[in-house]
C-alpha cells in the first residue's frame, strides 16, 4: 500500500535549474479522468514524438501523492495518512522501487530509454483525489519536474450503482440454506433506447446467462477489475464455455452454477429463469450476459449479497440492470467493427456523461441517466433448516485464528502443460502443492493449487474433411424442415425446405465465413391440378408467406427444476434476412411453449453434482 510520505525528487549533484517541459508526459491507460476504487491501471512516462524523433531519458522518479487542491482544510493536515494505492513493476530490468521514497518508482540503471511502464492499483473507496508527478533527467544538464504533462490528477469515481449498495460488509450468520428463483427480464427495445437502435430485429437480444452463487473469496467479474479471458469471450461473442470453466476451477468457493437461456427475437423483452441455492459461506450471487450486438457490452450483477445482518435471508428483490463496458474492445456503436483495446481497461459502467462521441448510442449532452437494459427479480422459494455448528467469532478452520503464511506455504508453480489441442483454441494448466500437507489440511488452507488458461495451437485453423463446411462450432444448424407443399395449385412450381442457425444471433457472424452452409433448398414440382392449368384452377396461387416447419424444441430455460421450452416457425423469407418480400409477413410468425425440467431435476446443486458426480444424502 502506498501512503503519503514527503521526500525530495530533485536529481542529485546537478546545480542547474530545471528546464521547461514539453517533451515528456505521464499517461494512464484509457486516458481516464477518474479512477475506479480498486481498479488496475497502466501508468507510463514517455517521450513525445517530435517529427520523427522520440526523446529519450536516462533516469526518472514517479510518485503518487494526495492532490492537496482537492482537500478540505481539515483533511490537508492529515493527508499523509491516506491510502494512495499500490505500484507494481512491469519490467524489473528498467524500474525499481525507490529506496528513500516508499511511494515512488525510479530507474534500475542509467541506460537511455524512451518510456517506462508500471501498474497502479487504485485505493479503496473514500480515498479522494491523487496526483501523479514525475522527475525526468535527460542528461547531466537537462531535467524536468512536475510541470506540463509531468503531473496528472485523478479523482475517485464516486458514481453509485444499485447493487454496490447491497454488497456485504459483515459476516453472514444465517444457519439455514435458502433456495432462490432468479428471473431475468429484458427491457431493451427501440422505445426505451431509440438512439441508433440496431437494425435487423432478428439479431438483437441477450446471450445465455452464466453465473454462480459463491463465497466472498471468489469473484469472476466486477466493476474496476480487468476482464478474464472467459469474461472477454462472453462480452465479445456471448461464448460462455471458457468462463464456465474458470468458475468451475474455483469450485471450492461455489455453491450453485447458474445458467439460463438468453433472450432473442421475438422474445427480447421476455423473461428467462434459473434457480440457485445459497448458504452462510456462499451467500453472494453473480450473473452476466452479453448485450447483442455490441463491441463488448454486458449486463448483470456481481457479488450481490442475499444474507441479512439479522441472520436471515432476503425474501424478495428487484434490480434494474445497466450496461457495462468489459474494457476489451473500443467500439463506439452497437455494430462497430472489432477494435481490440490494448492494453485492456477495467470493467466500467456506461453512462451518458462518459460517452463523449456523438455516434455512441448513450451519448447525451444533458448527462441524463442511461435507461436500464434489463431487470432482475430474486424470490426466495424455500429454506432448508440446518443447525449452526460454529460459535460466533470462531473461524471456519476451527482454531479461532486465520491460517498463517507458514501453515499454507506452497511450492512454485509447475510449467504450463502442453496445449490440449493441436489446432485452434484449447486449454493448458499448471499446478502447485502445499509444502506441508498435514498442516495445511489441519488449518483448512484455501490457496489456489490449480490454474487453467486458454492457449492457441501452432496451427490456428483446424482442417476439416469437408472444407466447404463452416469451422466454427457456434455455427450449428437445425435439421432440414420437411418439404413445403407445392407453391402452385396447377402447373409448375417449387417446393421449399429450410434450416437455420440454432442461435439467430449467429447469423451475422457465421454467414460471412468462407463457403457458408446452404440454408434454403428448392425443387421443382407440379400442382395437384396437373401440369396445365385450366379455368378451374385459374392463375397460379403462390403463398406469399410460406412457413418453415416447426423447429426442434429449445433446451429448457432452467438449468435445474422447472422451466420453459419453445419451438418456432417463421416465414421462409426470414431465414435469409437479406431477401425482401412485398407482403408483410410479420403476423405469420408463430411460437409454441411447453413446461420442461432442466438438466438437473433438483436445484440442490453442488459443483460435484454439476460435473455429474451426484451425491446421496
Amino acid at each position: 500500500m502506498v501512503k503519503a510520505v514527503c521526500c525530495s525528487r530533485d536529481p542529485e549533484d546537478i546545480q542547474l535549474p530545471q528546464s521547461v517541459n514539453n517533451r515528456f508526459k505521464i499517461g494512464i491507460s484509457g486516458n481516464p479522468d477518474k479512477y475506479v476504487p480498486g481498479g488496475v491501471y497502466a501508468v507510463t512516462i514517455r517521450g513525445q514524438h517530435i517529427g520523427g524523433y522520440q526523446p529519450t531519458f536516462k533516469s526518472f522518479m514517479l510518485v503518487v501523492e494526495p492532490s492537496c487542491s482537492h482537500l478540505s482544510p481539515s483533511e490537508n493536515g492529515i493527508f499523509r495518512h491516506r491510502n494512495l494505492g499500490n505500484f507494481t513493476l512491469m519490467d524489473t530490468d528498467i524500474a525499481q522501487y525507490s529506496n528513500h521514497c516508499p511511494n515512488a518508482i525510479t530507474q534500475m540503471s542509467s541506460v537511455r530509454k524512451t518510456e517506462v511502464n508500471v501498474t497502479w492499483t487504485a485505493p479503496p473507496p473514500g480515498s479522494g483525489c491523487v496526483v501523479f508527478r514525475a522527475t525526468v533527467l535527460e542528461d547531466n544538464e537537462v531535467w524536468h519536474k512536475d510541470d506540463g504533462s509531468l503531473s496528472l490528477v485523478l479523482c475517485e469515481d464516486v458514481q453509485k450503482n444499485e447493487f454496490d449498495q447491497l454488497k456485504f460488509d459483515f459476516r453472514c450468520c444465517a444457519c439455514d440454506d435458502a433456495l432462490y428463483e432468479m428471473t431475468f427480464e429484458g427491457l431493451w427495445s427501440k422505445h426505451t433506447h431509440p438512439k441508433d437502435f440496431p437494425q435487423g430485429k432478428s439479431l438483437i437480444g441477450f446471450t445465455d446467462l452464466i453465473g454462480a452463487s459463491h463465497s466472498s473469496d471468489f469473484c469472476f467479474w466486477d466493476y474496476g477489475n480487468l476482464a478474464s479471458e472467459g469474461l472477454k469471450l462472453v462480452a465479445e461473442f456471448g461464448d460462455t464455455h471458457i468462463l464456465e470453466g474458470e468458475i468451475m476451477d474455483k469450485s471450492e468457493h461455489i455453491r450453485t452454477i447458474i445458467k439460463a437461456r438468453g433472450l432473442s427475437y421475438p422474445n427480447v423483452t421476455g423473461k428467462t429463469y434459473a434457480v440457485f441455492r445459497v448458504d452462510k459461506q456462499d451467500h453472494l450471487v453473480s450473473v452476466v450476459s452479453r448485450i447483442d450486438p455490441s463491441p463488448d457490452w454486458i449486463t448483470g450483477v456481481s457479488g450481490l449479497n442475499l444474507c441479512l445482518k439479522n441472520c436471515s435471508w432476503v425474501n424478495y428483490m428487484e434490480l434494474d440492470l445497466y450496461p457495462w463496458d468489459a474494457g476489451t474492445d473500443s467500439g463506439i456503436t452497437y455494430t462497430s467493427p472489432d477494435e481490440p483495446t490494448t492494453p485492456h481497461q477495467t470493467v466500467r459502467s456506461i453512462t451518458s456523461s462518459d460517452a463523449n462521441d456523438p455516434h455512441s448510442p448513450f451519448y447525451d449532452p444533458s448527462g441524463s441517466d442511461v435507461q436500464p437494459f434489463a431487470r432482475l427479480y430474486l424470490r426466495r422459494q424455500q429454506l432448508f433448516q440446518k443447525e449452526c455448528t460454529n460459535k460466533e467469532g470462531e473461524s471456519e478452520n476451527g482454531s479461532g485464528a486465520e491460517p498463517s503464511p507458514v501453515d499454507c506455504a506452497v511450492s512454485e508453480w509447475s510449467k504450463w502443460s502442453p496445449c490440449s489441442v493441436t489446432c485452434g483454441v484449447g486449454k493448458r494448466s499448471r499446478h502447485r502443492s502445499y509444502l506441508d500437507k498435514m498442516r495445511s489440511d489441519f488449518r483448512a488452507c484455501k490457496r489456489t493449487l490449480h490454474e487453467q488458461d486458454i492457449c492457441y495451437a501452432a496451427q490456428t485453423l483446424c482442417s476439416s474433411p469437408n472444407n466447404h463446411k463452416v469451422q466454427d462450432s457456434v455455427c450449428t444448424l437445425t435439421e432440414w424442415s420437411a418439404w413445403s407443399i407445392c407453391s402452385v395449385s396447377c402447373g409448375t412450381g417449387e417446393k421449399i425446405r429450410a434450416r437455420r442457425y440454432k442461435s439467430r444471433r449467429d447469423y451475422e457472424r457465421c454467414s460471412h465465413c468462407p463457403n457458408p452452409p446452404e440454408l434454403v433448398q428448392k425443387i421443382a414440382c407440379q400442382g395437384s391440378g396437373g401440369a396445365v392449368c385450366d379455368e378451374k384452377y385459374g392463375e397460379r396461387q403462390i403463398d406469399a408467406c410460406p412457413d418453415t416447419e416447426w423447429s426442434l424444441w429449445s433446451p429448457c430455460s432452467a438449468s435445474c427444476g422447472k422451466g420453459k421450452s419453445i419451438r418456432e416457425r417463421m416465414p421462409v423469407h426470414e431465414v435469409k434476412p437479406a431477401e425482401k418480400v412485398a407482403t408483410d409477413c410479420s403476423e405469420a410468425y408463430t411460437k409454441e411453449e411447453k413446461d420442461c425440467v432442466g438438466e438437473f431435476p433438483s436445484c440442490e446443486m453442488t459443483p460435484k453434482m454439476y460435473r455429474g458426480e451426484w451425491e446421496t444424502k
